[in-house]
């Protein structure tokens, strides 16, 4: 048989060498082999991994729970601090309403107490309502002309007493300001200022029974008064015009300070109907 080349399709596969040879041509090494791990060492190891992280989230929890207590605590502390205050706050605010209160009183008693003194200065002033005044062609009429009415018309009323004794009485007189927003024909009043007190009482009187008895009389006179007594006497009259146009009295009169007293058919003298004297006036209020 003839021999093949190397590498031809004649080469033949190495033999096999047995198991010893080979074991006999491996590197030789000093580490022994690993033995099996046992569930108890697993255990074993798991337990101290497993303990230190306990420890470790049990020392997480008590520093929350420290937190937690003091946080509470402090919650504690100011719901206690915000009770004292709302307490505080509710007496502060009982205290300015009774502040408020009280100083609303002494204000309405210090305005009675001027209004009060005011119609004391102003008893020797009067207001003459319905006497005629001159055209706008005419100059104004001077406080001596306003005078000389007054008198003319105190001597009508009053018999007892003529003109030249009615103009001694009256100390000046003059008519009151141009109101613009006035829109009426009515004269304006004029006020005068009369020398002696018991005459103002005198004429007043005099023009009080002339104007009840006629009521065709144009021409009244009444005290001069403070704001809120003219203000309060307003009302009265309001009511007073109201119960002789239904009817409801044959005859009414404002007394002082602000009293409407009335008469009516049932009977035969005057009686009290409503007093308009403590009234809370509001100015910035209109009629």
């Amino acid at each position: 048989m003839k021999q093949r080349g190397r590498g031809g399709r004649g080469q033949q596969n190495p033999k096999p060498q047995p198991i010893s040879s080979i074991d006999s041509n491996m590197p030789e090494t000093d580490e022994a082999p690993e033995a099996p791990v046992t569930y108890a060492q697993l255990e074993a190891a798991l337990n101290r991994h497993l303990g230190g992280t306990l420890t470790a989230i049990q020392a997480s929890i008590d520093a929350v729970s420290k937190v937690a207590e003091n946080a509470l605590a402090l919650a504690q502390k100011l719901e206690a601090r915000v009770r004292v205050l709302e307490d505080e706050n509710k007496a502060l605010k009982a205290t300015v309403a009774k502040n408020e209160k009280d100083l609303s009183t002494r204000i309405t008693a210090l305005e009675e107490k001027v209004e009060e003194r005011t119609n004391r200065q102003l008893r020797k002033t009067l207001v003459i309502r319905g006497i005629e005044e001159k055209g706008m062609d005419q100059p104004p009429e001077t406080w001596e002309e306003s005078r000389v009415e007054v008198a003319k018309a105190i001597a009508k009323v009053c018999p007892d007493i003529d003109q030249d004794q009615a103009y001694d009485m009256v100390e000046r007189a003059h008519r009151s300001n141009k109101n613009k927003n006035y829109k009426g024909t009515a004269p304006r009043p004029i006020f005068a200022a009369m020398t002696f007190w018991p005459d103002t009482v005198t004429v007043t009187e005099a023009f009080r029974k002339k104007n009840i008895e006629d009521r065709n009389h144009r021409i009244s006179m009444d005290y001069k008064y403070g704001p809120l007594t003219t203000k309060r006497r307003s009302l009265a009259f309001q009511e007073r015009r109201k119960l002789l146009d239904k009817k409801e009295a044959i005859s009414a009169y404002v007394a002082y300070p602000a009293r409407l007293m009335v008469k009516t058919r049932q009977e035969d003298k005057y009686t009290l109907v409503k007093d308009f004297s403590k009234v809370k006036i509001d100015f910035g209020k209109k009629d």
